[in-house]
């Protein structure tokens, strides 16, 4: 090994929030040396449950501490499933309560369930939905020894530590909650020869920008086998126009209509992509003679008027409050609530 040992490190920022859930298998142990308050294995996790989970409040990342490829699987506070808010039905148990007494005790469990279900317990809770998989991968050729991944519940750090090659690696996870931000810190010695370490230590400098892709949850995709009614606002428009891209790249023969709010023609994004199943929407300025005002009933009325068969399926993507003023124009309009697929942020 290089007697002049060098370290080298990059920061990768990342948003992410997580569930905890409930250790199984694949568990890490408790304690250790220097802190009774460290969870470690002398392995990387096989699966979500033995990972070893951060965050800030509003980021975190499941981390599995591989050699070959670190995975961490991310989340986000705003990217959840969901519908409109504000349209749960009035419940008065009062008024059933009787029935649904005389159903248990007639042993009618099933058909009493059913139906507690169905009046009493409203409409179901958004969860959240997996931002993606950040992957960093690295050179696994050579034998490991000395691997201990640790997660310390005192500072809130996970870290990964191993020899290979002659050389020792050591990479620190953590969610800041004063930054709101997530950290990836990787500490490694230089190799001669070495093809990770020589290309962060001679390339990569902290605060290089990394390119992050991750596949989201199938919730608020859209497979081309119905109409879509998209609706969309500032960069709220980036999923949907992969759907409306999608549309004519497999030349679909379903109905798709695509209503975007923007504040000025100058801020439309992907203006020139956009056809005859578009309505823009400019809010603050427009060309002469063009509407300018909020996405109204006036644009949304009309597609909800003349319904294709089977009905829409409807994209809402955008600010918390566009998704929520969106989304009450479909309902006002007659779009079931159940066909109302919204992806919010802010």
């Amino acid at each position: 090994m290089n007697p002049a040992r060098k370290l080298a490190w990059i920061v990768i920022l990342f948003s992410t929030l997580f569930c905890f859930g409930a250790v199984g298998q694949d568990t890490p142990k408790t304690g250790d040396s220097k802190n009774e308050l460290t969870l470690w294995d002398n392995k990387p996790a096989t699966n979500w449950l033995g990972a070893m989970p951060l965050g800030n409040g509003r980021l975190g990342a499941m981390v599995f501490g591989g050699v070959g490829e670190e995975r961490l699987v991310l989340n986000e506070n705003t990217l959840y499933s969901g519908e409109p808010e504000g349209f749960n039905p009035p419940i008065d148990i009062t008024k059933d309560f009787a029935t649904v007494t005389n159903l248990i005790q007639t042993g009618q469990y099933a058909e009493a369930d059913s139906y507690v279900t169905k009046h009493w317990t409203g409409r179901s809770t958004p969860c959240y939905q997996p931002l993606g998989n950040l992957r960093l991968k690295f050179d696994a050729s050579g034998e490991v020894s000395d691997y201990v991944r640790e997660l310390d519940l005192k500072d809130a750090v996970a870290t990964v530590s191993y020899r290979q090659n002659g050389g020792n690696f050591q990479r620190e996870v953590f969610a800041s909650h004063p930054d709101d931000a997530g950290h990836v810190e990787l500490t490694l010695d230089h190799v001669e020869g070495g093809e990770v370490s020589g290309w962060f230590h001679t390339v990569a400098k902290p605060g290089d920008e990394v390119e992050l892709r991750g596949p989201l949850s199938g919730f608020f995709a859209w497979p081309g086998d119905r109409p879509a009614l998209l609706l969309g606002a500032g960069s709220g428009v980036v999923p949907l126009m992969s759907m409306l891209r999608q549309h004519r790249a497999r030349n679909l023969s379903v109905p798709l209509r695509l209503v975007v709010s923007a504040r000025s023609p100058e801020e439309l994004i992907y203006a020139r992509e956009y056809g005859a199943e578009t309505t823009p929407v400019f809010t603050r300025s427009a060309a002469e003679g063009v509407p300018v005002g909020r996405m109204a009933a006036a644009h949304v009325a009309p597609l909800l008027a003349e319904q294709p068969p089977g009905g829409w399926e409807a994209y809402v993507c955008g600010s918390n409050g566009f998704a929520e003023h969106a989304s009450r124009l479909l309902v006002e309009a007659g779009q079931p609530v159940d066909r109302i697929r919204i992806e919010r942020f802010g």
